[in-house]
């Protein structure tokens, strides 16, 4: 049986449609460092 953090990071590191087919995590890390451009 998987633990809660394997699962975790399975569904974490999967890429979402959604997110133009990138991790959740890299949108994360864009984000922190000021990558991302908000729409005004």
């Amino acid at each position: 049986m998987m633990d809660i953090k394997t699962i975790q990071h399975k569904l974490n590191s999967r890429p979402r449609k959604n997110l133009n087919y990138q991790k959740p995590f890299e949108i994360f890390y864009k984000f922190v460092n000021g990558k991302i451009a908000f729409a005004s």
